[in-house]
């Protein structure tokens, strides 16, 4: 309200009785839409307390392709591969 009063020049209170009249409501703006992309995936660590004699140090450095957020997602392959 504070910027449209300035622009008009007005006080806020006749800003919103002028919007009022007017049959104006002022919603919020929606939220910019944002997304993080990875194409990498590494994880390095010491295992222990498995069964089958596998513990210890591991490292992997995993490239992920679209195959990897089609499996990560759930969703069919036909509706995100198009």
């Amino acid at each position: 309200m504070t910027s449209i009063a300035t622009a008009a020049e007005v006080s806020e209170e006749v800003a919103r009785e002028v919007l009022v009249e007017a049959d104006v409501s002022l919603t919020p703006p929606l939220p910019a839409h944002r997304s993080l992309v990875a194409h990498r995936l590494y994880v390095s660590g010491v295992k222990s307390g498995t069964e089958n004699g596998t513990d210890g140090p591991f490292e992997r450095d995993i490239p992920l392709g679209r195959v990897s957020w089609i499996m990560a997602w759930g969703g069919p392959v036909s509706r995100v591969a198009r």
